[in-house]
């Protein structure tokens, strides 16, 4: 089921036509076509106006956010503007606390957790990987010929 990604997601969501809807997953449609579906989650602060910023998800380690007035997702970015000796003249010194705290509650822990699969999920991706499945008939067949 892994490799019909139609037949799953037909299986396990049901489309609906916004976030007020009851949404709580976003399919992703990649530009080189390629599909994934992400989990919606509410953003881990209060302190940003709720009407403004109110799902938000992740996507190959980067966090959008949905903006209700363009009605789009946008990826979160730290907006740095000026040159790079203002930058430095600003940051440099380091921030106080209550910057921190709330730089963190926006754009989330300077953290990037990568998932590690088990030996055994590995193991089992790769062998159901279809092209493997048509390698080991193909074989079962070159032998059954008589090859």
């Amino acid at each position: 089921m892994k490799w019909y990604f139609n037949l799953r997601t037909g299986f396990f969501y049901k489309k609906c036509e916004g976030l007020n809807q009851g949404a709580t997953h976003v399919l992703i449609e990649g530009q080189s076509g390629n599909k994934e579906v992400r989990p919606l989650k509410e953003p881990a602060s209060d302190d940003h106006d709720k009407s403004v910023r109110k799902s938000c998800f992740e996507y190959r380690f980067i966090q959008f956010e949905f903006l209700e007035l363009e009605n789009y997702f946008k990826p979160i970015v730290f907006e740095v503007t000026g040159t790079h000796e203002s930058v430095f003249d600003k940051f440099s010194q380091g921030i106080c606390q209550s910057d921190a705290n709330q730089l963190r509650s926006r754009f989330g822990a300077c953290e990037l957790e990568v998932p590690r699969k088990s030996m055994l999920v590995l193991l089992i991706d790769e062998v159901l990987n279809p092209f493997y499945i048509f390698q080991v008939f193909s074989m079962a067949l070159w032998f059954w010929d008589g090859y």
